[in-house]
């Protein structure tokens, strides 16, 4: 069995995935701070960043129905942010979990820090040696 499989059962709705992550990060005793400062908030931003949905439209969609495909997804950000004890954000599991979406400017996230992407370095086009 593996995480997950009872929620992915069990839970159908945007809200039932947001309260049960919640659950679970409190549960493994997670730190919050890069966009969040609670569960609650942590797990409604994976949720609606998964589903490609702004937190203005949420409110009204909460009890709307998830397919199994988004449930997965779902899921799959939520073991990732458990099991690496680091924040995840992405617009979908299939694209680059690095890029956060909470306003602009774009940002991107390293295990070191959050950049904005204007700032960020790119080593292949840099001239600089040392």
């Amino acid at each position: 069995m593996s995480f997950g499989d009872d929620a992915r059962q069990q839970l159908h709705s945007i809200q039932d995935f947001i309260r049960w992550g919640a659950s679970r990060f409190n549960e493994a005793g997670l730190v919050f701070g890069h966009g969040t400062d609670n569960a609650v908030d942590e797990a409604a931003g994976l949720v609606l960043s998964v589903l490609h949905l702004p937190y203005e439209a949420a409110q009204g969609l909460l009890g709307t129905r998830l397919t199994d495909v988004e449930k997965k997804s779902i899921l799959a950000m939520f073991e990732q942010r458990i099991s690496k004890r680091t924040p995840v954000y992405a617009p979908a599991a299939a694209v680059s979990p690095s890029r956060a979406h909470w306003s602009s400017p774009r940002r991107r996230w390293t295990e070191l820090t959050f950049l904005p992407m204007h700032w960020q370095w790119r080593a292949s086009t840099s001239t600089n040696t040392v």
